[in-house]
């Protein structure tokens, strides 16, 4: 077998490790924010408004609603999981697991004979580790468009890198960060100039759309917007240590 097939193979093998812990877990214990999330999707599989939702999920968390539109998340991942019923939703988390690992394994294929292999393990134990308590977070879901991103920068390919980052910010604002460091450090920066800029008009969008769910005097909520102290690196890089 060779070296590239051993990375597919173990990237199968974690992705699906990952996937049943998950499906074992069940809901017995998730992330504060993953009870969010499921609640979110609930009331959208009722037939209420995804912002509307976001709010009163909030609301039952925090007791007020929320002041700032950082506090919503953006609404792709939860206008697709709403389709699809709840028994299905780690299930198809399991579908980002396996195409980050196998995006992971072309990352690693030029880091020598092994590198392939030895990224998908690192990446893998990561995802092993965090799939109990994680399968909503917009982080897990946009995973795939970054590696991809990524993976098009080394082709030197900056329009396709650029496509992956936005599509990886609709998951999760935060990867938008990658489209300014885009923009310092690439030769050519009409692309990430360009992304940027979408992304700015989707940020003004979803802001506007959010606003009549906002309350001047709401609860400042911290979802996922804890302070950046060495014990929030930990929990990053281990995505979720708080169960509810």
């Amino acid at each position: 077998m060779t070296r590239d097939r051993w990375a597919v193979v173990a990237a199968i093998a974690l992705a699906l490790t990952a996937t049943i812990s998950g499906v074992r877990t069940g809901y017995r214990e998730m992330d504060v924010d993953e009870v969010v999330y499921v609640h979110t999707l609930h009331s959208m599989q009722h037939h209420e408004g995804y912002y509307e939702a976001m709010r009163d999920a909030l609301v039952k968390k925090e007791g007020a609603p929320p002041s700032a539109a950082r506090a919503i998340r953006p609404p792709p991942l939860y206008l697709i999981l709403r389709w699809f019923p709840e028994r299905s939703w780690r299930w198809l988390a399991g579908l980002a697991f396996l195409a980050s690992l196998l995006l992971v394994a072309r990352l690693g294929r030029p880091f020598g004979t092994y590198g392939g292999l030895v990224a998908v393990v690192l990446a893998g134990l990561w995802l092993v580790a965090s799939a109990p308590l994680l399968f909503l977070h917009g982080e897990i879901w946009g995973l795939p468009f970054l590696i991809g991103a990524l993976l098009y920068v080394r082709r030197d390919d900056d329009w396709r890198a650029v496509a992956c980052v936005v599509g990886a910010v609709l998951f999760r604002e935060l990867y938008a960060v990658m489209l300014g460091i885009g923009f310092v450090l690439r030769r050519r920066r009409v692309p990430w100039l360009a992304g940027l800029v979408v992304v700015a008009a989707l940020a003004a969008v979803h802001v506007a759309l959010a606003a009549h769910v906002l309350s001047k005097t709401g609860h400042q909520v911290r979802l996922g917007n804890d302070p950046r102290t060495l014990g929030f690196v930990l929990r990053a890089m281990g995505l979720g240590d708080r169960p509810a």
